[in-house]
C-alpha cells in the first residue's frame, strides 16, 4: 500500500525559478499533444520559468518545409515520392510521414550532436538547454544525456519534467488542433511516456547515471490542475499543480510516491500504463 500522507501540491511560483545559479539541462517530455494553453509548449514556457536553448522536433519539420534545403528536398523526394511543396503538417498523414523523414534522416540527432560537441570548450559558460522531447523510448534519455556529458554538463543538472494531461482530453484536444497528430501515435505516445517515467522512478539505481537531477510531474489538465488568467499583453498562472518525485543528487523510492499522486497519474494515463 503506497503512502498517503500529504496531498500534491499547488505551487503559485514556478517550478525552477531563473535565480537558480549554475547550469541546467532540463529534458522536458510531452505525455500530451494539445491544443492551445494545455499544450506542453505552453506549460513548458508558463509554468517553468526557464529559458535556454529548445530543441523541439516539431520545430525541425515545420524549417524544413519553410526553408526547404535542397539536398533535404532531393532526399524527400528519394525516400517518399512526394515533394516537401506538397506537405500539410494539418494533415496527420503528412504529419507522420515527415516525423518519419526528420526519424529516419536522424536530423535531430545531428544537431544535438553538434550543439553539445561545441560545448567542450566551453566549460564555464554552458548554456541551458531545454529538450522537448517524448521520453516515450527510454533509449532517447540516454543518447541525450550520453551527448550532455561530453558536452561537459553534469548528470545532477539534468531534470526531468513530465507534462502530463488526461488522455481522453487531450484526444479531443488534439481533433481542435490544426495540426493534429493520428489517435494512433497518440496512444503510443502516452503509453512509452508513463512507462519510461515509472521505470526512472522503480529504477532509479538504474538511471541516475544518465540522469540525476529532479523528477517532476506537471499535471496539466486545463483549469482542473492549473488556471491562467488573460493580462494585458500575457497570460498570467494563477496556479498549477506539481509534485517533485526526486531530488537532484538523490535516488527515487517508488515506494514512497503518494498514492494519491498514483491515482492521478493512472487517471490520466491509458489503462495499459497504469504505475
Amino acid at each position: 500500500m503506497k503512502k498517503n500522507k500529504k496531498e500534491y501540491i499547488e505551487y503559485d511560483k514556478p517550478i525552477y525559478d531563473l535565480s537558480v545559479e549554475g547550469n541546467h539541462n532540463y529534458v522536458i517530455t510531452k505525455s500530451d499533444i494539445v491544443v492551445h494553453n494545455s499544450g506542453k509548449g505552453f506549460a513548458s514556457t508558463r509554468m517553468i520559468a526557464f529559458e535556454g536553448k529548445r530543441f523541439d522536433v516539431d520545430a525541425i519539420k515545420t524549417e524544413l518545409l519553410k526553408f526547404k534545403p535542397a539536398e533535404l528536398s532531393k532526399k524527400f523526394v528519394e525516400q517518399t515520392g512526394r515533394y516537401l511543396e506538397s506537405i500539410n503538417l494539418a494533415d496527420p498523414v503528412d504529419a507522420s510521414l515527415m516525423h518519419q523523414f526528420v526519424a529516419d534522416n536522424k536530423l535531430s540527432d545531428k544537431m544535438l550532436t553538434t550543439f553539445f560537441m561545441a560545448q567542450v570548450g566551453n566549460p564555464n559558460h554552458k548554456p541551458n538547454v531545454i529538450m522537448d522531447v517524448t521520453l516515450k523510448n527510454i533509449d532517447k534519455l540516454k543518447e541525450i544525456s550520453e551527448l550532455a556529458q561530453l558536452g561537459g554538463y553534469d548528470r545532477k543538472k539534468i531534470h526531468i519534467v513530465w507534462i502530463i494531461n488526461d488522455f481522453n482530453v487531450a484526444i479531443a484536444q488534439n481533433k481542435a488542433r490544426s495540426r493534429t497528430v493520428s489517435s494512433e501515435i497518440m496512444f503510443k505516445t502516452h503509453i512509452g511516456a508513463a512507462k519510461t517515467m515509472k521505470e526512472l522512478v522503480a529504477n532509479s539505481a538504474e538511471y541516475r547515471k544518465y540522469a540525476d537531477g529532479d523528477i517532476w510531474a506537471l499535471f496539466n489538465k486545463a483549469n482542473v490542475d492549473n488556471k491562467m488568467t488573460k493580462g494585458q499583453t500575457s497570460f498570467v498562472v494563477d496556479f498549477y499543480t506539481a509534485m517533485r518525485i526526486k531530488k537532484a543528487g538523490q535516488p527515487a523510492n517508488y515506494a514512497e510516491v503518494e498514492q494519491q499522486i498514483i491515482d492521478k497519474i493512472n487517471s490520466y494515463v491509458p489503462s495499459n500504463a497504469k504505475w
